[in-house]
């Protein structure tokens, strides 16, 4: 399982990122991406993420993480 945030709904609130920071992280534009990856130790504070976020803008996906290219 992955999380995938919509580009198109964050609003940068930074929700996500105090509750599992060590998934999500704000960007330099201000909203928030995937940083790493979704897994048992984790999945807790990605669900809260999810249910916290005042946009539904995370959902979590089946597949592996893919680290993303700097």
């Amino acid at each position: 399982m992955k999380a995938s945030i919509r580009r198109d709904k964050c609003m940068g609130c930074e929700m996500c990122q105090g509750i599992a920071g060590e998934v999500f992280r704000v960007n330099e534009l201000g909203y928030s991406e995937e940083i790493g990856p979704v897994n048992p130790s984790n999945l807790r504070e990605v669900k809260d993420a999810i249910r916290s976020c005042p946009m539904q803008a995370i959902s979590l996906v089946p597949g592996f993480f893919r680290e993303k290219r700097q």
